[in-house]
């Protein structure tokens, strides 16, 4: 099995594949090295069986490369919960495992979405990106909303 590229190798070919030099990589989208605590769940006919934690290493619009801390089995559907780099907010990722290699999975994204801002935590957004005149208290924290398992 092909061990994974190290981190400099991995920037360099997203480095040289973004100019367009016909460097051999096939991806479309762009992969951003990301070191992101995650959280993982293993789903087997619509029920977790299986969870853990670790770390992403890469991540594009797509796919997404983490180290799950142990060994992975390929084929399965997996719920990614990532703690995002902003207060109270977790990339929720939906996808099916496609690739293993030591303690490292592949997985390529089914659905993806963001959990924890609050509709106040979007109008604040808005606000401060100058499309709404409106007043905004954005000074509270956005509360936790439920995830409603992908694979039901």
């Amino acid at each position: 099995m092909r061990q994974p590229r190290p981190a400099s190798v991995r920037r360099l070919t997203g480095q040289l594949s973004s100019l367009g030099d016909g460097s051999g990589n096939r991806r479309q989208d762009r992969r951003y090295d990301l070191t992101l605590k995650l959280s993982w769940q293993l789903i087997h006919r619509r029920r977790p069986f299986d969870s853990g934690s670790g770390t992403s290493i890469d991540l594009s619009s797509k796919g997404i490369l983490f180290d799950a801390g142990r060994l992975l089995p390929s084929g399965l559907n997996i719920e990614l919960r990532i703690a995002w780099p902003v207060e109270s907010i977790s990339l929720i990722v939906y996808g099916r495992i496609v690739r293993t290699s030591g303690l490292c999975a592949a997985v390529v994204m089914v659905r993806r979405e963001f959990h924890g801002a609050s509709q106040v935590g979007a109008q604040c957004l808005a606000a401060s990106a100058g499309s709404s005149g409106a007043s905004v208290d954005c000074g509270s924290a956005p509360a936790e909303q439920k995830v409603t398992p992908y694979f039901n």
